[in-house]
């Protein structure tokens, strides 16, 4: 697993880069302090494989205006092909919940990744993951995605 700032470069991309992609990135993150569940339902999704295949899904956090979340998964093989895998697989490059303020990446200590990607190169599966914690937050991430190829 990485530690690496590739997430932060992430994060920092806007709706305008070439990367957004048409999909859906939902389910569900618990926050193990508070028991505080949000519904994740990201409509801005960045998918890219130029030197790594990676994507992730950003919202705004219903639990604080202003704020972001995000969810994503970055393997380090841009030709990556259908598998499952666990969190610390040499094929996984990241796994990670971000919570824009306090501007904390939480990184999965534990998880597994159901990856598919069909001929027309559209990608789905499942992220299933607890978090590190970071001061008092750790998270357990449970979502689906279904993504299209860009164009």
């Amino acid at each position: 697993m990485s530690t690496t700032e590739n997430v932060a470069e992430l994060l920092a991309v806007t709706e305008e880069t070439k990367g957004t992609v048409s999909g859906t990135i939902k389910g569900k993150i618990t926050h193990w302090g508070s028991g505080i569940i949000t519904e994740f339902d990201a409509p801005y999704i960045w998918r890219d494989h130029e030197q790594r295949f990676r994507f992730f899904g950003n919202m705004d956090d219903p639990n604080l205006p202003g704020n972001k979340i995000s969810v994503g998964l970055t393997f380090k093989d841009a030709d990556q092909g259908s598998g499952d895998f666990q969190w610390d697989d040499e094929e996984i490059e990241d796994l990670f919940f971000a919570n824009w303020r306090p501007d904390q990446i939480l990184r999965a200590q534990s998880g597994s990744v159901t990856f598919r990607r069909n001929a027309e190169d559209r990608i789905h599966g499942r992220l299933e993951f607890i978090t590190r914690p970071i001061e008092l937050n750790q998270y357990t991430v449970e979502v689906i995605y279904d993504i299209e190829a860009p164009r």
